[in-house]
């Protein structure tokens, strides 16, 4: 399972992932480890996918290839150039698989976000499905992808991510990353990898913010937990 985040705020882009991949031994014995699920493309550009690890990993290096193009903005030509690149590849693996399985079950897809900011100083956020349709999702303000994206859409749909500072996004991005890996039976795990974006500027989140945003997440859930007991006392 995967579960990549995307919220648009007042001041930029949140992006936040969990870390766990599973892969086949060659006993056909399911391995966990954990792989990185969000990379910076170009100055001002964030990529995120679930997905076929190898879908993603060829994903990755076509949109590095054109990281000039989009320092300069997502314009039209660019978005078709990339998916003339990618839709080859994606109807490879898939008819690869079916060849070789004689069946759809379990066939290689991909799911891509791409967050970036225009050339205008607009912050879009680009949705590519796997059949390489696409749409601009800034407009809901949020989105999710992979296994665990309905969990995260029923907590997103109790914010309102547009009219949050980006330090309240980030604290909210990390919330429902924390809550869903606490639901999930098997797929989803730490650590939590949350990216930014502001002002053209890109920061990944080290260890230390990440520890100091789960001692403001339990201070929240204790609240939160306080005024529940007020209105059940009332």
């Amino acid at each position: 399972m995967t579960l990549i985040i995307n919220l648009n705020c007042k001041e930029g882009i949140v992006m936040a992932s969990d870390s766990q991949a599973v892969a086949l031994s060659s006993n056909s014995v399911p391995i966990k480890y954990d792989i990185q699920k969000i990379y910076k493309i170009g100055k001002h550009t964030l990529f995120g996918a679930s997905g076929a690890i190898s879908l993603i990993q060829r994903t990755e290096e076509i949109l590095q290839s054109f990281k000039a193009e989009f320092d300069k903005g997502l314009t039209t030509g660019l978005r078709e150039r990339i998916k003339s690149e990618l839709f080859p590849i994606l109807k490879k693996a898939s008819e690869d698989h079916k060849n070789y399985h004689h069946s759809a079950d379990g066939m290689p897809t991909i799911n891509i976000l791409i967050s970036t900011m225009d050339s205008n100083r607009n912050y879009r956020t680009w949705h590519i499905a796997k059949d390489c349709n696409d749409e601009f999702l800034e407009k809901v303000g949020y989105t999710a992808s992979g296994n665990g994206d309905l969990f995260a859409y029923t907590l997103l749909k109790n914010y309102t991510p547009k009219q949050l500072e980006l330090k309240k996004g980030v604290l909210v991005a990390y919330r429902i990353m924390k809550d869903a890996i606490a639901v999930s039976a098997f797929g989803l795990s730490e650590p939590i990898d949350i990216w930014t974006l502001k002002d053209g500027k890109i920061e990944n989140l080290d260890k230390g913010q990440i520890a100091e945003l789960n001692e403001r997440y339990l201070d929240w859930k204790i609240k939160e937990a306080e005024v529940l007991n007020l209105q059940m006392a009332v």
